[in-house]
């Protein structure tokens, strides 16, 4: 079993006053230290994590539906419903200056590529590039609006395009792009932007899609079906490798996070899991409200923190932060140490079993071998006098060494033979 698995999640932290109506997104910021949510409200409310307190709070013109970190960590963009996009500095509790995206449907997705100090962003049928070169002028160009080719929609082709989930591939400068009704697509983004291509399109198992997340390994993309559970894809052979099935409540896109080789998802029943994608195997639940719909979740890139929020169904509209249970991790490391550790003991003791009687063999052999060394001084004498008794001719001398060299044979014949 890897570390991972011992890793498990301890709420840390509940808020439920400062949302009054469904929670659609929450975010950190890659450091860890301050959580964003974003919600039906019309509010923006930025958590500091370690401390468990409200850091800021904004009141914005419309429904907050993405929310995306600058990499400064001190800004952050809230797309809006109304197709509005707010850029907020958590130093000030102020509403920002909206982007002007010349659009007036929701904003689905939202993204920052800080190699490129690009914003990319969804809505309706497009994911719409912006150059955040002269953002500190508050001017911001747009580069180029995506719209994919499909072979053919999934549930009815006269469904327009609908994107729910971008994902940037900085290993293969590649960008992925999930379609409500019409799969998924990928796009070379090597080059300058007049130049990107669509390279393919994947039609999925199920003929609808919620939101989808793009693994760190860049190898491995996982979406919610809206039907039976989350699909799992291999994005270099593009071929589904598994289903981890969920019970389906309420038909609603959920979203999910991962956590190293975890992922953790979203849930229309109250029962976040956290889900071991290679193996499909549930590592642990996260107990929410029976009623509760959890459509947003969201992990720090360390997986010390896990985020969840309640959308509709609940008593109240809530956020709570988990943390790793450093207890129930280290009993359980521990568990594997001192097993390992046992198993070090015993082959430790078998040793000693084993060179014990290698030295018991070795005492035995100095034995024998201290005794014939003793038989031996005995019997030289006697071998000497025998001779000198054979040549002095002397009868009764040759009678007494002749039985004491035959008393020693015999004794010699008793101990070795």
């Amino acid at each position: 079993m890897g570390e991972d698995d011992l890793q498990q999640y301890r709420c840390a932290n509940t808020f439920s006053d400062q949302h009054v109506s469904s929670v659609n997104c929450v975010s950190f910021e890659s450091r860890g230290n301050l959580l964003a949510s974003g919600g039906d409200d019309a509010s923006l409310v930025v958590f500091n994590v370690e401390e468990g307190t409200v850091h800021s709070e904004y009141a914005l013109p419309d429904a907050v539906t993405a929310i995306c970190w600058h990499n400064d960590h001190s800004h952050l963009f809230a797309g809006l419903s109304n197709g509005q996009i707010h850029l907020l500095s958590t130093d000030e509790n102020a509403t920002g200056s909206p982007i002007d995206t010349g659009r007036h449907t929701e904003i689905t997705c939202i993204l920052f590529d800080d190699a490129r100090n690009f914003l990319i962003y969804g809505v309706g049928n497009e994911v719409v590039v912006v150059s955040c070169e002269m953002a500190h002028e508050g001017i911001y160009v747009e580069e180029i609006v995506i719209v994919s080719t499909v072979a053919q929609a999934l549930a009815d082709s006269q469904k327009p395009l609908e994107v729910r989930s971008i994902h940037m591939l900085n290993q293969r400068q590649e960008l992925i792009i999930s379609y409500l009704d019409h799969g998924i697509c990928c796009w070379n983004i090597e080059g300058k932007s007049s130049s990107w291509f669509q390279v393919w399109s994947l039609t999925g198992r199920s003929p609808r899609l919620g939101r989808s997340l793009v693994f760190d390994d860049e190898r491995h993309l996982i979406c919610s079906n809206l039907e039976d559970g989350f699909d799992v894809y291999n994005l270099e052979t593009r071929e589904l490798t598994r289903t981890l099935p969920s019970k389906i409540r309420v038909n609603v896109a959920l979203s999910l996070a991962a956590a190293g080789p975890h992922a953790i998802l979203g849930s229309s029943c109250g029962e976040v899991m956290i889900a071991d994608v290679l193996s499909g195997r549930i590592t642990q639940c996260l107990h929410h409200g029976p009623e509760d719909v959890v459509q947003a979740v969201d992990c720090t890139p360390d997986g010390r923190y896990l985020a969840t929020s309640c959308a509709e169904g609940g008593v109240s509209f809530y956020v709570k932060i988990w943390a790793v249970d450093l207890e129930t991790s280290i009993t359980s490391h521990a568990a594997g140490t001192a097993s390992e550790a046992n198993q070090t003991t015993d082959d430790f003791d078998q040793e000693e079993i084993e060179d014990s009687e290698v030295a018991d063999s070795e005492s035995d052999l100095d034995s024998d071998i201290d005794y014939s060394q003793g038989l031996l001084l005995i019997l030289m004498p006697s071998i000497f006098c025998f001779i000198i008794s054979i040549l002095l001719q002397t009868s009764d001398l040759v009678d007494l060494i002749s039985k004491l060299y035959s008393l020693t044979l015999s004794i010699i014949e008793q101990r070795f033979y």
